[in-house]
């Protein structure tokens, strides 16, 4: 207990270190990649260093197990994660805080980027943060956290700190709205691939768009996600509930066991 509480305690005077660090600037794709790339190297890193101190294997410990989700439901998250991406960058325009923190210079330092420099840039701001993210913040975090104080208060607390890794107040607003709703999908369903895969595809739309004109299409996707994801999350509730019961019921013969309830070792 002592050696998890002192890994989870450097993981997150690391993290905080390290986006403390991010916020200084950077003013070409280039180097903002090279810190994302950075960044979700020391997550990984840590990530398996805490995971280290569990029984399971690596996999299980860090919630990388197959979800039992359908394609149209994970389709249906998708879409509602670039819905709830959408409304938190209305929500921070409407309040005035557009050109304020790190989201303006990471638009500025993607503007006009093309090519090897915006392939990069997708890989390195896109798909890298979005895997690493979960598998230290959802997978060993959270996961660690659950089987102790629940997977309510577990998803909160990682989303705070999911939104205290993004730095400034204003990035780490719309960050812990996100948080909360990877966070909900992991706990339903037992596995981080489906947030994976969200994060992954809300981070490379993020990138393009700031590169590329690709406005209209976001948001006919961010409409569509409206009524796709809050039905993805209903039937998602509803196999977790066949799965597990209340009131000593049985659960159905072919559904996967809730994780919920399941219990974890400890990291």
């Amino acid at each position: 207990m002592q050696k998890a509480a002192a890994a989870l305690a450097w993981f997150t005077l690391g993290v905080l270190a390290i986006s403390g660090a991010a916020g200084a600037g950077f003013d070409s794709a280039p180097s903002l990649t090279l810190a994302a790339a950075a960044t979700s190297a020391a997550l990984m890193a840590w990530a398996f260093a805490g995971a280290s101190l569990a029984s399971e294997p690596y996999p299980t410990r860090l919630g990388w197990v197959p979800s039992h989700l359908s394609p149209a439901i994970l389709l249906g998250l998708v879409f509602g994660m670039l819905t709830l991406s959408q409304l938190a960058e209305w929500v921070i325009s409407l309040a005035g805080y557009q050109e304020v923190g790190n989201l303006p210079q990471f638009r500025h330092a993607l503007r006009g980027a093309t090519g090897a420099e915006l392939a990069m840039a997708v890989v390195g701001i896109g798909f890298l943060p979005g895997f690493t993210e979960e598998i230290a913040l959802r997978g060993f975090v959270q996961r660690g956290l659950q089987p102790r104080v629940g997977a309510v208060a577990a998803v909160g607390i990682t989303s705070l700190l999911f939104g205290a890794l993004h730095g400034e107040p204003v990035h780490a607003a719309g960050a812990l709205a996100l948080g909360l709703y990877l966070g909900t999908i992991v706990a339903l369903c037992g596995s981080i691939r489906p947030a994976v895969l969200c994060h992954v595809v809300n981070n490379v739309v993020a990138t393009l768009g700031a590169a590329l004109p690709i406005a209209p299409l976001a948001l006919a996707a961010a409409a569509l996600g409206a009524v796709l994801g809050p039905w993805a999350l209903w039937r998602m509730a509803l196999q977790a509930r066949a799965a597990h019961p209340p009131l000593g019921g049985s659960p159905e013969p072919d559904a996967p066991p809730s994780p919920l309830e399941a219990p974890l070792d400890p990291p």
